[in-house]
């Protein structure tokens, strides 16, 4: 892929396998190097800043087998993941119009369960608080701490790695007799086939029996 293509592909995800990328020490030092606030994507955040102050390119060969398995960072952090590559993109559209980079004043991952509404993130972490109920573990979260305004919208704030943690998570809701009465039944399951259809059939072909 060519450059422009690349750092077009940059705003949507990241088109590199860390174990096989090469730079120049001289940059990456200069660029200070992996940033700590971006746990699980810090690899994602450098390239995006690189690709802002170097030509980069892919190799068409294969070159090196990779692996994944539950216990993998990418298994385990998914949502930190979601949510630092998500900051990430808005860290790099603020340097691109010449503005401060927001994560800068960081030094380590922001919690968007206590992250201001008005923060710079705010509107960020107020998704998240949604979406880390995809993970496996948010069993002893409590649906009522979300803000009833999230819905609104968010099929359209989501790329397609949030899309597939929000079916997730809306599907843990549907399963939940504590969910607040605005997690109705009918507008999750409206948003559910909104996101993805195909693999909304999937997942609740594979879900245990929902109760009412």
């Amino acid at each position: 892929m060519s450059h422009a293509a690349l750092v077009a592909a940059l705003q949507r995800g990241n088109p590199f396998v860390h174990s096989t990328v090469m730079f120049r020490n001289h940059l990456v030092r200069a660029l200070g190097g992996f940033r700590a606030a971006l746990e699980a994507a810090e690899d994602y955040d450098l390239w995006l800043r690189i690709a802002e102050r170097a030509r980069v390119g892919n190799l068409p060969e294969t070159l090196v087998q990779y692996r994944t398995h539950p216990q993998s960072v990418t298994g385990r952090k998914e949502v930190r993941m979601a949510f630092s590559a998500r900051l990430a993109r808005r860290a790099a559209a603020e340097r691109q119009a010449g503005r401060p980079d927001p994560l800068d004043a960081l030094t380590a991952p922001p919690d968007w369960r206590t992250m201001r509404a008005d923060a710079f993130f705010g509107a960020d972490a107020r998704d998240f608080r949604l979406l880390e109920f995809a993970d496996p573990e948010a069993a002893a979260l409590d649906p009522a701490s979300l803000d009833r305004e999230v819905l609104k919208g968010l099929a359209t704030r989501l790329d397609h790695d949030e899309r597939r943690l929000a079916q997730r998570a809306l599907l843990q809701f549907l399963s939940r007799r504590d969910r607040p009465s605005w997690l109705s039944r009918p507008r999750l399951l409206a948003l559910f086939f909104t996101l993805h259809p195909a693999r909304a059939i999937q997942l609740l072909a594979r879900a245990p029996r929902a109760e009412p």
